[in-house]
């Protein structure tokens, strides 16, 4: 579920110009990991394999559940969680310093219009 609702949180008019991969570990370096494109007025997209884009047009985020799902909800912001250290995300530093005005903030309401679809990359 938290997936879905960052997925639902992604503010398609501030994301960035050029599609870019959040890879997203739940639970630390070594969880399982799932991937989210997203891209300026586009559908933000759950990848359930890596999509393989170029390596300069990624964002890790790493935590646990426990520090993701108050985010995923917005009831808690970013900036928070990265002050904090209950999250960590490192890449590209612009991308980095983006990440989290690409979503809606914590006194907006998520968007529900759209059905996120998990794609298997091949």
């Amino acid at each position: 579920m938290i997936i879905w609702w960052l997925t639902n949180r992604v503010d398609r008019a501030a994301a960035p110009d050029r599609q870019v991969v959040i890879e997203l570990a739940i639970g630390g370096v070594d969880a399982p990991q799932c991937w989210l494109l997203v891209a300026r007025d586009a559908e933000p997209t759950l990848c359930l394999e890596d999509p393989r884009l170029a390596d300069d047009r990624y964002v890790y985020v790493e935590a646990d559940a426990a520090a993701l799902f108050p985010i995923a909800r917005g009831t808690r912001s970013w900036s928070d969680g990265l002050a904090d250290g209950s999250v960590s995300v490192y890449g590209d530093p612009a991308l980095v310093a983006a990440l989290p005005g690409w979503f809606v903030g914590t006194d907006q309401p998520m968007r529900t219009g759209g059905l996120t679809q998990a794609v298997a990359v091949a």
